[in-house]
């Protein structure tokens, strides 16, 4: 089914280069087919990480491999708008409230989008960018006065599906990269998503989504992905959580579903 998603637009918001990838690469590529203008913001530019090919020789390169990534994932989506924070990788939750507010709070005022979307409550596996990341949000849309109606959505995933990369974390660097977030408390059932996207046409363009991240893959394989074989549970569906806004009625099967 075509959507007519026309006039239509969808800010994304996320920490590091490829967390659009996993989370929501299918479902902006269907509002961009569908005619919608999407535009994805990145709070830092992953400095901090991990080039699995040990290509990058330190953080300054790794984050202009990684800046490179983001974009080269972005043309695979159709998303023609993309936008660095320059927050410091590892550091999300060190950004100044007002700071915050003050940079997403300004880049929602300009776009004046329909739907804002970001990672879950939870931080997928619990990273304190990602919890950092939602809370900054969060202040922004408060100190907000839309001029339309502004649906707030974070991505979802299936309970235990990322215990064993929290677990990863738990040993690495002594857990400081993990928030206050208990492992029982990562993901949802499917029945507590308010909207599940269906990936059945998204799946190629997830894959390559995921593919243009190379740093962050071994020998090229997109299924080895944060870890391999996980992605083969994200590429059949992708699941959002309605934060405020316009609810959703029964049966919504795109971001859109219900809007004026």
């Amino acid at each position: 089914m075509a959507f007519d998603f026309t006039g239509r637009r969808i800010l994304a918001v996320i920490p590091h280069p490829d967390d659009e990838s996993y989370s929501m690469a299918g479902t902006l590529a269907i509002c961009v087919l569908g005619g919608a203008e999407v535009k994805i913001v990145c709070a830092t530019r992953g400095e901090t990480g991990t080039d699995r090919r040990g290509i990058a020789t330190n953080g300054e390169h790794l984050a202009q491999i990684r800046s490179v990534e983001l974009a080269r994932s972005c043309a695979v989506l159709g998303v023609d708008t993309l936008q660095f924070l320059n927050w410091p990788d590892g550091a999300v939750s060190k950004v100044l409230p007002d700071d915050a507010v003050s940079d997403l709070g300004g880049i929602l005022a300009s776009f004046e989008p329909d739907i804002v979307i970001t990672l879950g409550a939870d931080g997928v596996y619990g990273h304190v960018d990602h919890l950092s990341l939602t809370r900054w949000v969060s202040l922004a849309v408060a100190s907000l006065v839309p001029r339309k109606p502004l649906r707030v959505l974070h991505t979802a995933f299936p309970r235990r599906l990322f215990r064993s990369v929290r677990r990863k974390l738990e040993r690495y660097a002594d857990g400081s990269l993990l928030g206050a977030i208990r492992e029982r408390d990562l993901g949802c059932d499917r029945e507590d998503a308010d909207v599940v996207v269906n990936m059945s046409r998204m799946a190629d363009h997830k894959i390559r989504a995921i593919q243009a991240h190379a740093s962050q893959l071994k020998d090229n394989d997109p299924h080895s992905f944060i870890e391999r074989g996980l992605i083969d549970h994200l590429l059949e569906e992708e699941w959002f959580m309605l934060v405020s806004g316009p609810p959703f009625s029964e049966g919504a099967d795109h971001l859109f579903f219900g809007l004026d």
